[in-house]
């Protein structure tokens, strides 16, 4: 059955549809949240509340092209927000351990401005020049496997990519993070 087939069952009370959309996506979200966090544990996080958004939104959802996409959009997202959010509580927890530490004496200030910006830059991007390099540079997967999870050509593939850097490169030059 298509996912197509399987939102619309879902949305329409078919609990069954709901537990084949999980077991079809789950092991390659979790694999997506893990390569951008670096935390399992904090990945399975990520993963359940991609599926509680997927349950608030799914009456919304059938006009989404591809359920699959969606899912690794979202997914990538609130991985990379825990990311965010797990590195302030870290810092912060170091900076109150070590209160004689300088702020900018190590140069740590200037990369986190610059991971900053990047990641800024990067959600500037349209969604589907975003989910492919999001796929490509964080979950490391090869053209063929980011066609079939945007449901696109391997060419469509490689021109979201290339014009998806070229974007990223003008902005992080603008912003003067690069020459």
């Amino acid at each position: 059955m298509n996912e197509t087939d399987l939102l619309r069952r879902y949305v329409a009370g078919d609990a069954r549809a709901f537990a084949e959309i999980v077991d079809r996506h789950s092991p390659s979200l979790v694999r997506l949240a893990t390569r951008i966090s670096g935390d399992a544990v904090l990945a399975q996080d990520v993963v359940q509340e991609t599926f509680l958004r997927l349950v608030r939104l799914a009456p919304s959802l059938p006009r989404v092209r591809s359920l699959g996409a969606w899912l690794i959009e979202v997914c990538g997202n609130l991985a990379r927000d825990a990311l965010k959010s797990a590195s302030r509580r870290r810092r912060r927890h170091e900076n109150a351990a070590r209160p004689e530490t300088v702020p900018g004496s190590d140069g740590a200030p200037e990369r986190d401005e610059t991971r900053a910006a990047i990641e800024a830059a990067i959600g500037e991007l349209p969604a589907r020049q975003r989910q492919a390099l999001v796929l490509r540079i964080w979950d490391g997967l090869r053209y063929r496997e980011i066609a079939d999870a945007l449901r696109v050509s391997e060419g469509e593939v490689s021109y979201l990519l290339h014009h998806g850097l070229e974007r990223l490169a003008r902005v992080l030059v603008a912003a003067g993070r690069v020459n």
